[in-house]
């Protein structure tokens, strides 16, 4: 760690903070002035400039270096009555005194394109900026607004504020900060806008932030002022209750694990324990494990403990209940005073906070023995998150590890479920205020899977992940594995480490099982057929993605039905279906929702919605919908007003159907002719629409002649109806079997009337729904719609609080998603046609064009392009994205891509 480089500004002598006065304002109770309003004393000049170099210096080239950036710093530094005034050059004011856990009070002031920023413990930083679009940095988030860790991961948690509460320029801004080991708050203006997030060490990422540091005021840019500078330290109590308030969970989340009193919820060796000052403690010379009664499988657990010196206990990790916590549970967690001159050689598997054996932890970060830490751990899956005094020293995902201590075998590291407790090594190790949280299992299912078409709820947005994902991925470029796949347009669907296609392999209707580690094909099933129905020229039977529980994948095919195989291939079930009258084929994907298999068939006749069992395949319930021809929304889920609503996008409107019954709840009027797109559920649980087809848009629109008109132009030989010979070149001829719905080979006049008004009402948008109500929801819950630069077949994306469109032709627009407004449209390098739909993960978008070019784009307001490569070969399915790597199917093969 930096040591103490207590440099005064003026004089280079130390002086404390103490000594200063304010001249502004009053003093908050318990805070400490840090500019006493009229010169600079106690602080100096320091550039960007690493923490460690200086730290690593002798105190006299300390000293000449902080030395020789004084002329500079008050060149551009000067105060102004009760102000700290910056000409937005030069270094960075710097306290002298560093500081530890504190909380901090600042207000400034600044001007129109002004980029400054506040650093904590000599890291960067708390964003300060133009948070306008005249300030020319809304392509790096600046419109979310000041107050995030700005140098924090991409759009990891805290690294944008969660609102925008800037003040127009010339007001005065208040910032509250708030920092306990790595865990900081920031409050501006009264509004939280860091809660509780990491601020991750920009000198070193493998690292926490610095257990002291200084105090920095950033600039460049703009001039700013600051006043009302003070600060307060916080003692070991406080910031002991402040990081048990944690983020995650509901405060019921958390149940206590110990009374303080006795052993009650305790078993195992429960005589080699005691209580005492209401803590549980290893008895001197005496070992074993004690653990808790109940079980628990991922699950989060508070604890403080206090260390004697050189003691030695661990935390025992989804324990048997028998055998030694490291080997026979998924691991144990070490609490040692790792400090101790007896433990210098360890193996670093085995300092405070490491998986013992397995994963090191970063040292530095215990408190003085006989000192209360607090330390929380997250076990979730096969990740370990351990977290002490505020600093994450430990994240390991342990199914990972590949190299042991010793060799020695771990065979309890598969272990989905055991107890928690202490594992004595004869120490008096004491340990209290045990809380710990039931993580729910959909969480790990959430992160590791992607189990249908464009994932979890078709929102095409990637879960967390332990690893970043690649931006420049081609045929040679970032492959983990690559497999030949027989031709097929479904997307991969993941879980449990399988993947699913469906795919025609010589004219036979194909379900593939795969390995996700090797990408090697494990099984291949055929359904059967009597006949093909019609597809489209480019179109396939193997259009419908597949969907997933992990343990069962469940397949649609038009042109045979639907096919329920485990996770080995072994046939469940089958329900025939189709071929269905529709001259493009099936491509409406199914999706899995509370034990129900949820099918939407839009065609030119016999629409319908139903639900089928998915342990059986028995009918649940069946909704009928013809009166919408062909159309290829997938449905998605919506839930709100404790009901959840299965929504689908189809010719003219939007339903929402119940999901227990199939019944209509609600309805938006308003949408195009034909939707292949599926809406998106945002973050912000709004829904997004969006429906495009020819025809539709407001400046060119298909008018067709009313029937008397129509009949006598074209029924050349006086039948009543009109057939396809009869058509000239037109609108109508191509779209001939999508008017002559019962396939009689005439179009009748109810025929031509019904359709006619499609066109009449068709209306191309993309629009935004609140969640509430029933009924018809087209005037009261419809926030905003959109009708340019309209996606045809891929489904809008809304990530960060943007909706990103893609057109036809590589046409992509970014729109903000409270409002509708446009922030950027422009073209990408792939211009073909776009049949797969955009996904995000890790700041970043993935598109996909019919010829193969794959973009990747920023996920910003003010987008740009990263990465444009072409594979050589047609892409229809949409990529899936799952724990850093992403599953790329083309017309011949499955890519899987990763950072090397």
């Amino acid at each position: 760690m930096p040591r103490s480089l207590v440099v005064p500004f003026v004089l280079l002598v130390e002086l404390s903070v103490s000594q200063f006065q304010v001249s502004s304002a009053a003093v908050p109770e318990g805070f400490t002035p840090l500019f006493n309003g009229r010169d600079l004393t106690g602080w100096h000049g320091r550039p960007h400039y690493d923490p460690r170099k200086l730290a690593a210096m002798s105190q006299a080239e300390r000293t000449e270096t902080i030395a020789g950036w004084r002329e500079e710093t008050l060149r551009h530094w000067t105060v102004d009555r009760d102000q700290i005034v910056n000409d937005g050059k030069g270094p960075y004011l710097t306290t002298d005194q560093e500081f530890g856990d504190f909380e901090f009070l600042v207000e400034y002031r600044t001007v129109a394109r002004a980029d400054s920023g506040i650093y904590l413990r000599g890291n960067p930083q708390v964003q300060i900026w133009d948070y306008t679009r005249q300030g020319g940095k809304w392509n790096r988030a600046a419109d979310k607004g000041s107050g995030g860790l700005f140098n924090n991961y991409k759009r990891s948690p805290g690294q944008e504020p969660l609102e925008l509460v800037d003040r127009p320029f010339g007001e005065w801004n208040a910032f509250r900060i708030r920092q306990i080991g790595s865990r900081t708050d920031v409050w501006l203006n009264e509004k939280l806008v860091v809660d509780h997030e990491i601020m991750e060490n920009y000198w070193d990422r493998t690292r926490p932030q610095f257990r002291q540091g200084v105090i920095q005021l950033q600039t460049h840019g703009g001039e700013i002022r600051w006043r009302n500078l003070f600060i307060r330290e916080i003692g070991i109590p406080e910031a002991n209750r402040i990081l048990s308030r944690s983020r995650e969970g509901a405060p019921a989340d958390w149940v206590s694990a110990f009374n303080g009193k006795d052993f009650t919820g305790w078993q195992g060796d429960v005589a080699s324990y005691e209580i005492v000052d209401g803590a549980i403690r290893c008895k001197a010379g005496q070992g074993g494990n004690l653990f808790t009664k109940d079980e628990h499988a991922d699950f989060e657990v508070q604890l403080e403990f206090q260390l004697p010196p050189g003691g030695n206990n661990g935390l025992a990790i989804r324990f048997p209940g028998q055998g030694n916590p490291h080997i026979d549970g998924m691991c144990e967690l070490q609490v040692l005073d790792s400090e101790h001159e007896k433990y210098a050689s360890l193996d670093a598997r085995q300092f405070h906070g490491s998986a013992y054996g397995m994963a090191p932890a970063t040292r530095g970060f215990l408190r003085p023995t006989g000192e209360w830490n607090f330390q929380q751990i997250r076990v979730q899956g096969a990740r370990v998150r351990v977290e002490l005094n505020g600093n994450r020293i430990l994240d390991a995902d342990l199914s990972r590890v590949s190299e042991f201590m010793g060799n020695h075998e771990h065979p309890g590291l598969q272990r989905k479920q055991g107890f928690f407790g202490f594992a004595g090594h004869n120490d008096p190790v004491a340990f209290r205020k045990i809380r710990i949280r039931t993580i729910a299992p959909v969480q790990e299912w959430n992160r590791t899977s992607w189990p249908q078409f464009r994932g979890h709820n078709s929102s095409g947005l990637a879960v967390e992940s332990t690893a970043p994902l690649p931006v420049k991925i081609g045929p040679d470029t970032g492959v983990l594995w690559k497999t030949a796949l027989p031709a097929g347009h479904s997307s991969p669907v993941l879980a449990d480490g399988r993947i699913f296609v469906t795919a025609v392999r010589d004219g036979k209707l194909v379900t593939i099982g795969l390995d996700q580690a090797s990408g090697t094909i494990l099984w291949e099933r055929a359904a059967p057929h009597r006949e093909l129905e019609e597809i489209h020229s480019i179109g396939s039977y193997a259009q419908c993605s597949p969907v997933t529980d992990g343990r069962l994948v469940i397949s649609l095919f038009g042109s045979s039905g639907l096919y329920c195989y485990d996770r080995d291939g072994n046939e469940q079930w089958k329900v025939p279906m189709g071929p269905f009258v529709n001259e493009f084929g099936a491509g409406n994907s199914p999706l899995l929702l509370d034990g129900k298999v949820i099918v939407v068939q839009d065609h030119d006749a016999d629409s319908f919605i139903a639900a089928f069992d998915v342990k059986t395949g028995d009918s649940v319930w069946k909704t009928d919908r013809s009166e919408f021809p062909r159309n290829y929304c997938s449905p998605v889920v919506w839930d709100y007003g404790g009901r959840r609503h299965l929504v689908v996008a189809a010719t003219l409107r939007t339903v929402g159907y119940d999901a227990e019954n199939g019944k209509e709840v609600w309805t938006v009027q308003g949408l195009s002719r034909s939707v292949c797109t599926t809406p998106v559920v945002g973050p912000d649980n709004h829904l997004y629409v969006a429906g495009w087809a020819a025809g539709g848009d407001t400046d060119s629109r298909i008018v067709l002649p009313e029937w008397g008109t129509a009949v006598s132009m074209w029924d050349k030989n006086d039948s009543g109806t009109i057939e396809k010979s009869e058509l000239p070149e037109g609108p109508v001829k191509p779209r001939f079997p999508q008017f002559d719905r019962d396939r009689n080979n005439g179009i009748t006049q109810a025929e031509y009337t019904w359709y006619r008004s499609v066109f009449e009402k068709a209306e191309n948008r993309v629009f935004c729904v609140r969640p509430g109500g029933t009924g018809d929801l087209s005037q009261s819950h419809v926030t905003w719609q959109y009708r340019r630069f309209l996606p045809f077949c891929s489904s809008p994306l809304c990530v960060n609080g943007y909706v990103f469109l893609v057109k036809n032709g590589g046409i992509v627009t970014s729109l903000n998603a409270k409002t509708g407004e446009v922030i950027k449209t422009a073209r990408v390098e792939g211009t073909g046609n776009y049949y797969a739909s955009a996904v995000a993960g890790d700041n970043r978008i993935y598109l996909a064009d019919q010829k193969g070019t794959v973009s990747v784009i920023s996920s910003f307001a003010e987008w740009s392009e990263l990465h444009s490569v072409d594979f050589g070969d047609d892409i229809y399915a949409t990529p899936a994205i799952v724990n850093g790597r992403i599953y790329l199917r083309t017309n011949g093969h499955l890519y899987c891509f990763g950072a090397q």
